[in-house]
């Protein structure tokens, strides 16, 4: 994070990223950046796939996503979407491939 605040840029993946203008930055707008960056881009590859995969999302919320199902049908829906976050979470971490 030293880097942030000596060029006053970090890059992410998928293209995002931070520039410091003016000012002397906090240490923690750095040392936070990485989790803000990458949280929204593993939930918006999981609601894609959830789509792709044909469950009812009903709705992003903070760091997890609300679906709708049959009571008799939900625990294969949650393993599903439960996969979906796997694979989002890996494509952003990891060395996954979308």
């Amino acid at each position: 994070m030293d880097a942030g605040r000596l060029v006053l840029k970090l890059d992410r993946c998928f293209g995002l990223s931070i520039h410091a203008r003016g000012g002397s930055p906090k240490a923690n707008t750095f040392l936070n950046w990485p989790m803000q960056a990458q949280g929204p881009e593993m939930m918006r590859i999981a609601c894609i796939s959830s789509m792709e995969r044909e469950l009812k999302l009903c709705a992003p919320i903070h760091g997890a996503l609300l679906i709708e199902a049959p009571l008799e049908g939900i625990d294969g829906d949650v393993a599903r979407l439960k996969d979906c976050m796997a694979e989002a979470s890996e494509a952003v971490l990891g060395d996954g491939k979308i």
